[in-house]
C-alpha cells in the first residue's frame, strides 16, 4: 500500500503513524489499533531480543526516526569512541553514537510514499543491528542494555 503524503504537518504526522502502526501490527501479529504510542509519540518495538528501538515520525520532512538506547552508566574513555567508530564503520544502516555516558542507536528513513513494508523492513534492520552489537559493546566498555536498566525499575 502506497500511500502519497498530504502537505499539511498534523496530515502528514497522522499518515506517517498509521503506515508505521500497519508496520508493526504486522510485525507483531496484532491489529493496528491495538499498536501503543508512548506519551513521546513513539513506538517501542523489539523481537524478543535485547535491545528495544523506538520508531518516531517527524514531519518537518516527512521521516521515521528510529532510536535506540543501547548502553547506559558507560564510562566514556577514549576506547569508546574508537569502538563506536570501528562499528559505524562496519554497518551501512544507521550508525552509532556516544552522549554523556549512554551509546545511541539513530537511523532517520526519509520518505514520499512509505509503506509498512518499507516500514518493516527498516524496524528489522535497526533491532538485527541493536541485538548484534549492545552485547558486543557491553563486553568492551560495560554499562548497562536499555532491557537491564528497565528490568531494575520494575517492582515486584
Amino acid at each position: 500500500m502506497t500511500q502519497s503524503l498530504d502537505k499539511d504537518s498534523k496530515v502528514v504526522h497522522e499518515q506517517l503513524l498509521a503506515v508505521a502502526k500497519q508496520a508493526v501490527a504486522a510485525a507483531c501479529s496484532i491489529k493496528p489499533e491495538d499498536v501503543r504510542i508512548d506519551e513521546d509519540g513513539e513506538i517501542g518495538f523489539d523481537h524478543n531480543g535485547s535491545g528495544v528501538v523506538f520508531l518516531g515520525a517527524e514531519t518537518d520532512y516527512p521521516r521515521y526516526t528510529f532510536r535506540s538506547l543501547v548502553l547506559d552508566s558507560v564510562k566514556i574513555e577514549p576506547k569508546v569512541y574508537e569502538y563506536v567508530n570501528a562499528i559505524n564503520v562496519d554497518i551501512v544502516f544507521g550508525a552509532f553514537h556516544v552522549e554523556k555516558e549512554a551509546i545511541w542507536f539513530y537511523y532517520c528513513l526519509p520518505v514520499d510514499r512509505p509503506t509498512p513494508d518499507l516500514v518493516r523492513f527498516a524496524m528489522d534492520m535497526c533491532v538485527s543491528i541493536v541485538d548484534d552489537y549492545d552485547d558486543r559493546l557491553k563486553a568492551l566498555v560495560g554499562g548497562e542494555r536499555f532491557v537491564e536498566t528497565a528490568d531494575d525499575e520494575i517492582e515486584v
